[in-house]
């Protein structure tokens, strides 16, 4: 026989019919004994058919169903359409590596080629009338002008 403890704890499954036959007729021997526990089990059922009686059931429309289930298909994935089409992450994938490795070297050239410019130091410019072999800082050789007196 079970104590009025085991039966409160008990009484909820026994009303929802979720207890084992045995523990069913442990608390149906109980409840048979019992008048505090029987008035336990009306509350019990009391409150069971409030719930059930103020519960009410709205059937959807299409539409808001629609709306949901489109709403679940969303957040799991890309729409269809999208689905199907390959995407340029998916395609590069395999090329990633190699990629990343001729852009490496380009930074690389491209660095090096900075440095290189930078210790050969500012590039002059090209004065016009010069031919391309002349040294930049070479005097060019002047006539003596008539006028300048001679000197013996």
């Amino acid at each position: 026989m079970i104590d009025c403890d085991q039966v409160s704890e008990l009484i909820s499954g026994y009303v929802d019919g979720e207890l084992d036959e045995d523990d069913a007729a442990l608390v149906a021997e109980h409840l048979d004994l019992c008048p505090e526990c029987r008035e336990m089990l009306d509350y019990e059922r009391d409150a069971k058919e409030i719930v059930k009686s103020r519960h009410v059931q709205n059937e959807s429309s299409a539409e808001v169903r629609r709306v949901i289930i489109d709403g679940i298909a969303y957040s799991s994935g890309p729409p269809l359409g999208i689905r199907n089409w390959p995407t340029v992450v998916a395609l590069l994938k395999p090329l990633m590596i190699p990629l990343m490795l001729i852009l490496a070297l380009l930074l690389g050239v491209v660095l090096a080629a900075s440095v290189v410019r930078n210790r050969a130091g500012p590039a002059r410019p090209v004065r016009a009338g010069r031919h391309h072999d002349a040294q930049p800082d070479a005097q060019p050789e002047t006539a003596p002008a008539e006028n300048a007196p001679e000197s013996h």
